[in-house]
C-alpha cells in the first residue's frame, strides 16, 4: 500500500499494526525496497549554475547513473532495495547471493504424543491470551494446558490422565464463552505471527 503526505512513517506504522479486522491482526512493515523509476525529468537534467563546481559535478553522475540503470533493463520500472544491493526479484528467486556469515540452524518438524491430545482454539472476539488464562483459574479448569499458537489461536493440552473429548463434553459451555472454534490440532494449523521468549543456557555469546 501507498499512502500520501507521511511525515512520520515510522508512527503511522506502528498505528497500523495494531489493527485487527475480524480474527485477523495486521502486521505492517515499511518496505525495504522501492520502486526505481525510468529516469529524471528534463528539468531535474539541469544544473543551476549557482551550484558549486563540486555539487555540479555529482548531480551530473547521479543522472548518468540512472541513467545506466534505466539502459540496463530496458526502459522497466524495477523495485530495488533501498541500500541498492540487490533488486525484488533477486531477493525472491535467489538469485542474488548477500554473503550471510552468521550462524545457520537446521530444524526438524515433530508430532509428539501429547500435540496430537491436543486442540486448537479460536479465542472469542473481545478475548486475549491473558485474558484466558484467568479464566483458566476461575473456571478451575486445571486438566488443561493453554499455549498461545500466536495471532487468536490457543493450544489446549489436556494433562496425561485426562482426554480431551471427556473435557470438552463436560465444560461445553466454557469453551463456548470462551472460543468460537475448537479443532483437532494438525502441522497445517498456526498463527501467521508469534513472539516466544525461549530460554537458552550455555550458548556462546557471539551467538
Amino acid at each position: 500500500m501507498r499512502f500520501f503526505d507521511v511525515r512520520d512513517e515510522r508512527s503511522l506504522e506502528r498505528d497500523l499494526d495494531q489493527i485487527y479486522i475480524g480474527s485477523r491482526k495486521l502486521y505492517v512493515n515499511i518496505p525495504k525496497y522501492r520502486r526505481h523509476q525510468y529516469g529524471p525529468k528534463k528539468e531535474e537534467r539541469r544544473v543551476p549554475w549557482e551550484l558549486p563546481r563540486e555539487r555540479q559535478v555529482t548531480a551530473r553522475k547521479s543522472v548518468t547513473k540512472e541513467d545506466e540503470t534505466v539502459r540496463k533493463h530496458g526502459g522497466k520500472e524495477i523495485w530495488v532495495e533501498k541500500s541498492g544491493k540487490r533488486t525484488y526479484a533477486e531477493a525472491v528467486s535467489g538469485e542474488y547471493q548477500d554473503g550471510w556469515k552468521g550462524v545457520a540452524f537446521k530444524t526438524q518438524h515433530l508430532s509428539l504424543p501429547w500435540m496430537k491430545r491436543s486442540v486448537v482454539g479460536t479465542l472469542d472476539d473481545g478475548m486475549d491470551f491473558g485474558m484466558l488464562g484467568e479464566e483458566l483459574v476461575k473456571g478451575g479448569m486445571s486438566m488443561i494446558r493453554a499455549r498461545s499458537l500466536g495471532d487468536n489461536l490457543v493450544l489446549i493440552t489436556p494433562r496425561e490422565w485426562e482426554v480431551m473429548e471427556v473435557i470438552m463434553k463436560n465444560n461445553k459451555e466454557w469453551f463456548d464463552a470462551m472460543f468460537t472454534d475448537v479443532k483437532p490440532w494438525s502441522l497445517d494449523i498456526g498463527g501467521s505471527h508469534k513472539s516466544v521468549w525461549v530460554k537458552c543456557y550455555g550458548v556462546p555469546l557471539p551467538f
